[in-house]
Formats: structure tokens, sequence, C-alpha cells
């Protein structure tokens, strides 16, 4: 119980903060917690019918999983920017493996109180719990493969521009309007591997909706002529992004925030985690070896 409650402090994922909500992840944490103290005890009494048990129990987490995967993308329609399928599939994973965290925790210290005494099983289990924490932040994040940094916005032309990258090509007035607010930001790929993981859709995806869900996202100017877009509230200034081909595969980010802070956007971008199905850890080399045909971008 004690590791489940941790990991919910610690967690980034859509929690809620009200008590339903950790209620009924506490619940399952002790649910968790109960399956993973009788383990060892059934174990050593040769009761394998609780492994059945077990088992079940483990199954349920991952309906868990399932509910938690639904649950999220039917909100995709109610989210400014939408999390992606793959960020979705992330998050749903994250809450089954909360779970066996806690079984973990309470196998340990089920485990040593049998053999050494409870006192030992206490503390071996309040030890298993606190490591948790350290075990829940093994996640890389997109700053431990990337460099990340702000980047002067200009109107070139036909385009506004973020580090000489066209993100918007023939932007909306009321776009142009915005621009003394607007935010931008490059995203720099260390090696290669980083460079194909920034050329999948659904990580990009995830960097577009932490910023949005973190900063919020402005509306255009209500007195500013096309800003509400014939319907009857402003229109929102949606983030835009860009991957800059010729710079080594770098992306381009273009944000209009409610909240307008540079270091805030660039540290979200940091810690936006790299989604496990898209790394490429078994790649090496420069970033700019497979460079396109000059004066290709992929928007």
């Amino acid at each position: 119980m004690l590791a489940r409650a941790i990991l919910l402090l610690i967690d980034r994922g859509p929690f809620p903060t009200y008590p339903h909500g950790r209620i009924n992840y506490l619940f399952l944490g002790f649910v968790a917690a109960v399956l993973g103290a009788l383990s060892p005890a059934a174990l050593l009494t040769a009761d394998y019918t609780a492994g059945v048990f077990l088992g079940i129990g483990i199954g349920q987490f991952h309906t868990v999983r399932q509910m938690d995967r639904s649950m999220l993308l039917s909100l995709e329609d109610a989210e400014l920017v939408p999390r992606g399928k793959a960020y979705v599939e992330g998050l749903a994973l994250m809450v089954e493996t909360r779970n066996y965290l806690a079984m973990l925790a309470a196998v340990v210290g089920s485990a040593l109180t049998l053999i050494f005494g409870a006192f030992v099983g206490a503390v071996a289990g309040v030890a298993v719990a606190c490591l948790t924490t350290w075990f829940a932040r093994l996640g890389r994040t997109v700053g431990a493969v990337c460099d990340v940094g702000e980047a002067p916005v200009a109107h070139d032309g036909s385009a506004i521009s973020v580090g000489g990258t066209p993100v918007w090509w023939e932007p909306p007035a009321e776009a142009l309007a915005a621009l003394p607010r607007a935010i931008g930001l490059v995203v720099r790929p260390r090696h290669l591997a980083a460079r194909l993981t920034l050329a999948q859709p659904g990580q990009r995806q995830a960097v577009l909706h932490d910023l949005a869900s973190h900063l919020g996202v402005a509306w255009a100017d209500p007195a500013h002529p096309g800003a509400r877009g014939g319907s009857d509230r402003p229109r929102y200034l949606m983030p835009q992004h860009a991957v800059d081909e010729e710079r080594g595969g770098r992306v381009a980010v273009l944000l209009f925030p409610a909240a307008r802070q540079s270091r805030a956007a660039v540290q979200v971008v940091r810690s936006t985690p790299l989604l496990e199905t898209l790394t490429h850890r078994w790649l090496s080399g420069d970033p700019d070896a497979q460079a396109t045909a000059p004066g290709r971008r992929d928007r």
C-alpha cells in the first residue's frame, strides 16, 4: 500500500486529484499488496491453489490496463491537443506496472517476515517501497537523447519560422498578430537513434500534448478580424511543428501558450517520456548522416 501511495504521488499521468480517483488506485494497490503478501506463504505451504488466485489477480490488473486505455482514448476528442495512441498505450501500461510494483514490495516484505521475523520484514518492505520510486523513474525522456533550447520566432515571407525552419506556411492574420507572445523551441537529436525516434509522429504528438497541458493554449485576439472563425468563440492558436531533415532531423516547435514561460516550456519538452516502442537504442551515428535531399522538409 505504501509503495502504491508513493507512486501515485510521483506519477505524471492523468490521475485524478480528487479523493474518488485516488481511492480507486489505492484500492487496486491494496489488492496487489494482499496477493503479494499471501504468495510466499502459499508457496512455503505448497498450497498451489493460491497460485490460481494469484494468476486471476494478475489478469484483473491487465483488465484495468485495458479499461484505462479505453478511458483515455475516449477523452482524446476532449483534449485541445490529443495525446496520440502511442502515448495512451504507454500510460495504460504504466498503470498496470504500478500494481505489480506494489505486489513486489508485499512479496519481499512477507517473505522476509516468514524467514527472519516481523521487524526485518517490515524494514525490507519499506525499503522496497521506497526503491520502487527509483524504478519508476528509469524511463528515459526526450532530454536524455536530445538537446532542447529556445529559438527566435520570425515571419519570413509566407511562413512563420522557428530558428530558420519554416513551421507554419501561410499563417492566418490572427496568428501573425499573436507572434509577440509566441515561443519557439528547437529539439536537436544527439545521434541517429534519437533522430529516428523524433521522426515518429507519436513521439512528436506526445511533446505537443505535454506542452499544451502544462502551459495551455492561447486564444486569438477576439477583436482581431477572423479570430472567431465564424463562431461565437475565439479560435485557439494550436501548437505547430516541423521536422527539418536538412539539419539532422531537428524538430522546430511553435507554441502560443496561455502562460508564456520559456524556461518552463524547455523543461516540459525535456521531461516528455520517450515512448517505449519508438526507441532505437541499437543504432548510433551522426544524425546528419542520413540527411534527405536539399530543400525537403517533412511537416
